[in-house]
């Protein structure tokens, strides 16, 4: 069985995510997937919504504490016994055709992979900042192929049991602290061309200051981590920080400008998040939640090049 996990809070969008899988024919496919709901401190409209849906091949879960982690470790932990992979996509995303088909058919292989992404196609609205955003994300998912970067990625039951569940403190880049995790075990991110999605981008600007400072954070806090298991140089600390990441391809002023400004506000943000661990690292470090409720403690970490 596969479990699609979409968490969500206030984004109505989710209803288009909903009716591109009813389009790719989630009837069909009931049998091998079902959809899990994870609605995190929901809004009233959210609820009803989520109510109307077809209880044959969906379901939905409610917490009422904030945070995307919260939401996908609910849906993890209530269904592990029964589920052999869980799929991860937002609430801004559309699945393309042939995805659920794809999907079913990677599982099935003779070995099938742990972990394994597909294809994200971001999409952008009329606005220039939507473009850039999009261009830059682009961009980053082909310089880092085999990170654990959401949506649009699959992970086996077996994973979650030896690496732990996600980390409820982050409230950002969640999804590449656990790829540190799972980077310590040897475990490698498999590629899946055939099955893709489309991400949806509208932010607006302060929304992308917001977005931009989060992942900023979300570094400081791996820099951190790496810092605390002795993983982490003199050298290597300052070029994690001080580190710049050519987002662009070819030659234009525009998007250098914009690679240049998300830099400076993600190390910034990476900056403030560094002296804020240090502080309270004994609040937030080592100790990670197994599926069995215990907890366990990381001894090593191997040091990656650079961090997305």
């Amino acid at each position: 069985m596969i479990r699609i996990i979409v968490p969500c809070s206030s984004d109505e969008r989710v209803q288009d995510l909903y009716k591109s899988l009813q389009y790719d024919g989630i009837e069909k496919f009931s049998r091998d997937v079902k959809i899990t709901f994870c609605l995190n401190n929901p809004t009233e409209k959210i609820m009803e919504l989520v109510k109307r849906l077809d209880k044959t091949f969906c379901e939905s879960l409610v917490s009422e504490k904030n945070g995307i982690s919260v939401a996908k470790n609910l849906a993890i932990k209530s269904k592990i016994g029964k589920t052999n992979f869980f799929n991860f996509l937002d609430s801004d995303c559309l699945v393309k055709k042939g995805y659920l088909e794809n999907l079913v058919k990677v599982t099935r292989e003779n070995t099938p992979p742990l972990i394994f992404r597909g294809e994200v196609e971001f999409t952008h609205t009329n606005g220039e900042l939507s473009q850039l955003n999009c261009y830059l994300r682009t961009i980053s998912y082909k310089k880092n192929p085999g990170s654990f970067l959401s949506p649009n990625i699959t992970v086996s039951r077996e994973v979650f049991k030896k690496v732990g569940l996600f980390n409820e403190k982050m409230k950002f880049g969640e999804d590449l602290e656990f790829g540190q995790r799972i980077s310590e075990f040897g475990l490698r991110v498999e590629k899946r061309g055939s099955i893709k999605i489309i991400h949806k981008d509208d932010e607006s600007f302060l929304k992308t200051i917001k977005t931009i400072w989060g992942y900023g954070h979300d570094r400081g806090y791996r820099i951190c981590r790496r810092i605390k298991l002795k993983k982490l140089t003199f050298k290597q600390f300052f070029s994690q920080i001080l580190g710049f990441q050519t987002y662009w391809e070819n030659f234009d002023l525009l998007k250098i400008l914009y690679a240049f400004f998300y830099t400076l506000i993600s190390r910034t943000s990476t900056l403030h998040a560094l002296l804020f661990f240090i502080r309270k690292e004994k609040q937030y470090f080592l100790q990670v939640e197994m599926t069995t409720g215990g907890k366990r403690i990381i001894q090593s970490l191997p040091f990656g090049s650079d961090l997305p």
